[in-house]
């Protein structure tokens, strides 16, 4: 890796290229030019409700691919509305919340 981390959460790190997911065994890098949607649903109770209508779980960032990624289309992350508000401006700006 050749960037500089700007930002390093728990289960997310962000450099200038690249969006970096923390796993386990090994990383899952998405580089930003090849994320075509995100869309998060928050947790509250109107939405645990309306579980069957939303297209995201509550709790859950969906993050879409232009390319396949490992032959994935998306990955999906669990993560808190708290840690998602701490994304770069320019990522946090186009995630559509629900």
């Amino acid at each position: 890796m050749t960037d500089e981390i700007m930002m390093d959460l728990k289960k997310v790190q962000f450099t200038s290229k690249e969006m970096i997911i923390k796993k386990k065994k090994d990383n899952f890098i998405i580089p930003l030019d090849n994320i075509k949607e995100m869309e998060y649903t928050k947790k509250t109770f109107l939405n645990y409700l309306l579980i069957f209508g939303l297209s995201v779980s509550p709790g859950w960032l969906q993050i879409k691919f232009k390319n396949k990624i490992e032959k994935r289309k998306s990955y999906s992350l669990k993560i808190k509305y708290e840690d998602l508000q701490k994304f770069p401006k320019e990522i946090f700006s186009t995630i559509e919340i629900n």
